[in-house]
C-alpha cells in the first residue's frame, strides 16, 4: 500500500510519498489442538525523491526511504531499516555515456540483548565509449562496503562451533 504525491517540470522533478503495509507470522505450537503464536509486524516507510535534467547531456536521481517496523519475528530482525539510492548520467556526445551510481544501506534494532547495526553501502562507475561501428569500449567499478554487529551470545558447549570458541559462555556473561 502506497501513496505518492509527484511534481513533474521540465528540468527537475520531486515525489513524497507513504508506504504501510502488515506482516503475519504464524508459528504452529501444537498441530493436534490448533494452538499457535500469531505475529503481525506494522511497517511504515515515508518516501522522498528527486530527479534533475538542468541540460540534455545530464541527469540525476535521488531517493530515500526509512522503514519503522512495530516488532521483531526474531531477536535479530530490524526495527528501522534506510536506504538512499543516487544515480547520475552524463552524455558528453552520441557515442560516450558516463554513469555513477550510489546504493546505501542501513539496518538496527536497538535492543538492549542484541544492538544490532549493519549496513551495505555500493559505489559505482560506468563508462561506454562507441565512437564507430567496429569499436566500443565498456568500464565498470564497483565497490561495496558490507558491516553488521550484534551482541550474540553463542552457547560455545558444542566443539562444532569453534568459530566461536572464544566467545565466551553466555552464562558466565550473565545471559542464560
Amino acid at each position: 500500500n502506497e501513496t505518492d504525491l509527484r511534481w513533474d517540470g521540465k528540468h527537475i522533478g520531486a515525489r513524497i510519498g507513504f508506504r504501510y503495509g502488515d506482516k503475519v507470522f504464524h508459528h504452529v505450537l501444537d498441530f493436534a489442538t490448533g494452538d499457535e503464536d500469531r505475529i503481525v509486524v506494522h511497517q511504515y516507510t515515508p518516501l522522498v525523491g528527486f530527479w534533475a535534467k538542468p541540460t540534455t547531456h545530464v541527469r540525476f536521481n535521488v531517493d530515500w526511504e526509512h522503514t519503522n517496523n512495530s516488532d521483531a519475528i526474531v531477536r535479530i530482525g530490524l526495527r528501522k531499516e534506510s536506504r538512499l539510492r543516487a544515480q547520475a548520467n552524463y552524455t558528453p556526445k552520441p557515442w560516450a555515456v558516463l554513469g555513477a551510481s550510489m546504493n546505501l544501506w542501513e539496518g538496527s534494532n536497538a535492543d538492549a540483548l542484541i544492538n544490532y547495526r549493519g549496513h551495505n553501502r555500493n559505489y559505482g562507475f560506468t563508462a561506454a565509449l562507441s565512437p564507430n561501428e567496429r569499436v566500443s569500449l565498456e568500464m565498470a567499478y564497483n565497490y561495496n562496503d558490507y558491516q553488521q554487529n550484534a551482541f550474540v551470545c553463542f552457547d560455545n558447549s558444542d566443539t562444532t562451533l569453534a568459530v566461536v570458541a572464544t566467545a565466551g559462555s553466555c552464562v558466565a556473561n550473565g545471559y542464560n
